[in-house]
């Protein structure tokens, strides 16, 4: 898969086209003026709004505004549907899925300032981004999630890196979980994935088989400085075209 990145709002005069065997990987600043704000206030359905109102605070509130009508301003620039109009539904676990999207599948995660979008066409796909966090970045969190291999390597990696390799790992899993979309009935120290600085970032096995673990394609992006980003996609279409909306996360 070719995997190409895009910030939004795009420059004028650019038309991203998605091949089947395209991966867009697009950003988005949170952190927006409340005109846009309030532009993109108006883009959301009721549920959203509703949803909206239940946060406390106000700083959360206006980040899943921003955050919730870019994706629609994004996944608009693939099909023929103003961005109000578009419909989204969830799965059994919470992975939302478009109703009215054709084959166009996504998935979104967002921290701090900064949205990260996955879009792709007819195959599932996961991403993560967090902030990093030296903090979070113990044993004794990774010993609680983390699989005996991804244990190993990080208590190998210098005591100045481990934050990198923590947040890398980590963000690598929950792509990965969010594409499976099984919620965390998939435990995280059931499958491996690299962490250690330099190294390319891949899955290494599902529940100790490698060869289930190729139908997957993993990637880190970057964002932004103090983030880290991952997107994780299948290889293949692997899904009978009768089912229908099976990409949720």
């Amino acid at each position: 898969m070719r995997l190409t990145q895009y910030h939004w709002p795009l420059p004028p005069g650019v038309h991203p086209a998605l091949a089947d065997d395209d991966l867009h990987f697009w950003t988005a600043r949170l952190d927006l003026p409340p005109t846009q704000l309030l532009q993109l206030l108006a883009l959301l359905s009721d549920e959203e709004r509703a949803r909206l109102e239940r946060f406390h605070f106000p700083l959360h509130r206006h980040r899943y505004a921003a955050a919730h009508g870019q994706l629609r301003l994004i996944l608009s620039t693939y099909l023929p549907i103003p961005p109000a109009d578009l419909l989204f539904a969830a799965a059994d676990y919470g992975k939302p899925y478009l109703l009215n999207g054709g084959e166009l599948c996504f998935n979104l995660s967002h921290a701090g300032d900064w949205l990260a979008v996955g879009v792709v066409r007819g195959r599932a796909i996961g991403v993560d981004i967090e902030q990093i966090r030296p903090d979070l970045a113990t044993p004794e969190i990774a010993l609680n999630y983390f699989a005996a291999a991804e244990q190993v390597a990080f208590q190998a990696v210098p005591d100045a890196q481990k934050p990198q390799a923590f947040f890398a790992a980590w963000t690598r899993k929950e792509a990965f979980i969010k594409a499976v979309g099984e919620g965390l009935s998939f435990p995280l120290a059931d499958f491996a994935v690299t962490l250690t600085p330099g190294e390319p970032a891949q899955l290494l096995a599902i529940r100790d088989e490698a060869a289930a673990a190729a139908r997957w394609q993993l990637w880190d992006v970057a964002v932004a400085e103090g983030y880290a980003a991952a997107v994780v996609a299948e290889q293949a279409i692997t899904i009978p075209p009768e089912i229908s909306n099976p990409f949720k996360f």
